[in-house]
């Protein structure tokens, strides 16, 4: 089954937030893509993508990390995020 888009989510009242995380080579740690300088030494394999759903006064999150070995796909990541967020959500 296909997850909704997160505009078609924020269109029927459900709040969305969705931050991608990227490794930077110099000291290995995870930063929100929306910090990251320009310049820095992003890493193309690994990190994480983070989605956040408000409904009501109910919050949920659902999290896709990928493998260092693997290279940072944010398409698939969002959806991986966002259908484990649905779920809870639908609990």
């Amino acid at each position: 089954m296909k997850n909704p888009d997160i505009s078609t989510l924020r269109k029927s009242g459900v709040k969305a937030f969705v931050t991608h995380y990227r490794f930077d080579r110099k000291d290995g740690q995870l930063y929100p893509k929306n910090v990251i300088e320009n310049g820095a030494d992003i890493d193309p394999r690994g990190g994480k993508v983070e989605v956040k759903l408000v409904k009501g006064d109910k919050t949920v999150i659902g999290v896709a990390k990928c493998s260092s070995l693997d290279v940072f796909n944010k398409r698939e990541g969002l959806n991986k995020a966002l259908g484990r967020a649905l779920g809870k959500l639908s609990k």
